[in-house]
């Protein structure tokens, strides 16, 4: 029997190899519930597995910056496992959500094992999402990190005039772009404690090798209308075999330190934004 469809069949092996090897599953909201508002970019969340039950899926409770990303009991979500370069999906709902608590211990969701899992497949370099729509990031190469301080300042500005519900336009910000090489496009992939990972198609893949401190723009939606601004550094890379380079990147606030409180709050309130728009599931 082929690997792939070995770990297709076996589905529930392939979930304790990932957690024996301290993996992580990707989660994120069910993407099919009705909104009466616009649509953000799906966050996708990477979130360590902690033990695989008869009948429950353990993982740690994802953070961003600092923050616990909040999925209550009900919450509708898609989960992706990964190995090498195979990716299979399912649907489960939260079950149970513990909260961290002081000292650094982590929170927890248990949520549903699935009857099955789908293996995606993959068209013209880019992997079934399953409906998922992945944000766009806006990517240069950084040539002076101290550049960057106008942009945050304004970026933070706006930030905090939207949370106070007053009038802004987001658009003064093209015109603070730093020092900064041609741009390029990637898809954020993922979103971690302290980074995210992107996609970033062949022809541009060779600028991270060259210029490993970027400056990125990434648009949450409408619901979210400041961009978040920040600048990255490539910690690791790979590359599959449809050419395309995975890139980890950390975000590094060094030169804008108000920027972490504002991305921050940016991403909650993206998330949390979504959870608004669907009811909750009996868990």
């Amino acid at each position: 029997m082929p690997a792939s469809r070995s770990r297709a069949t076996h589905w529930r092996r392939t979930l304790q190899q990932i957690q024996e090897r301290d993996g992580a599953l990707e989660l994120a909201l069910a993407p099919d519930a009705p909104t009466d508002g616009p649509r953000t970019g799906d966050l996708v969340w990477r979130a360590k597995l902690l033990a695989v039950g008869t009948q429950d899926l353990i993982v740690e409770a994802p953070r961003t910056l600092g923050h616990e990303v909040r999925f209550p009991p009900g919450t509708e979500l898609v989960v992706a496992a990964v190995v090498g370069q195979n990716r299979w999906m399912f649907r489960t709902t939260v079950r149970v959500e513990r909260r961290g608590v002081g000292g650094g211990l982590p929170g927890t969701l248990i949520f549903s094992l699935p009857d099955s899992i789908e293996r995606c497949s993959r068209r013209h370099g880019r992997y079934d999402a399953r409906g998922l729509e992945l944000p766009e990031v806006q990517c240069w190469p950084l040539l002076d990190p101290s550049s960057v301080v106008p942009a945050t300042r304004a970026c933070a500005d706006l930030w905090a005039r939207f949370r106070a519900r007053e009038p802004i336009d987001a658009s003064t910000l093209d015109s603070l772009l730093p020092t900064v090489g041609p741009r390029f496009g990637a898809t954020l992939m993922n979103i971690g404690g302290g980074g995210l990972g992107v996609r970033v198609a062949p022809a541009d893949a060779p600028v991270l090798f060259r210029h490993p401190i970027l400056w990125l723009r990434i648009e949450l939606g409408e619901a979210t209308p400041v961009p978040m601004l920040t600048t990255a550094k490539v910690v690791h890379t790979h590359i599959d075999s449809e050419q395309m380079t995975y890139a980890g990147l950390a975000f590094d606030f060094s030169f804008h330190p108000r920027g972490l409180s504002v991305a921050a709050e940016q991403i909650l309130h993206a998330i949390e934004w979504r959870q608004r728009q669907r009811p909750l599931r009996a868990a």
